[in-house]
């Protein structure tokens, strides 16, 4: 319940935080979410169209044991995004195209504690070593098109 209290006092105050400059050309905003801390800005080109560009950056790194094997993962992500708004009605409504540029790394690392049994044939530890797996991608772009 603890946790929950602190994720909703955090999630309050970025909102808060990133909330546009409605009466100006020129807004900031800061936000937490599922692609990490995001730091994003927005100006007023005309009354009907606006331009918007972002940092996004997640960094997360997790262990655990299963089963006597021990995982190690890790993830980094960070990304620029830029995005036109038109507004055609001049309201909250809009059409907004644009897209992102960055990089994504996955890894996972897993190391047994002790003797494995494949079948009926026992390992040792030595034996099995360390199994990585992971992924990544190189300057990813993507674009999209898009109405809120």
């Amino acid at each position: 319940m603890r946790k929950i209290k602190k994720l909703t006092g955090i999630i309050a105050t970025a909102a808060f935080i990133s909330m546009p400059a409605l009466a100006n050309d020129v807004g900031v905003g800061l936000a937490i979410g599922s692609d990490g801390i995001t730091l994003q800005g927005k100006l007023a080109v005309s009354p009907r169209i606006s331009v918007t560009a972002g940092y996004n950056y997640l960094k997360l790194s997790n262990t655990k044991e299963y089963g006597r094997v021990e995982y190690d993962g890790k993830l980094d992500y960070s990304n620029i995004s830029a995005f036109v708004n038109y507004h055609p009605f001049g309201n909250g409504f809009k059409l907004e195209g644009g897209g992102y540029y960055g990089d994504k790394t996955l890894t996972l690392l897993g190391t047994p504690a002790g003797a494995v049994q494949i079948g009926d044939v026992t390992y040792s530890a030595s034996e099995v070593g360390t199994l990585s797996g992971g992924g990544y991608t190189e300057r990813f772009r993507a674009l999209c098109r898009y109405w809120v």
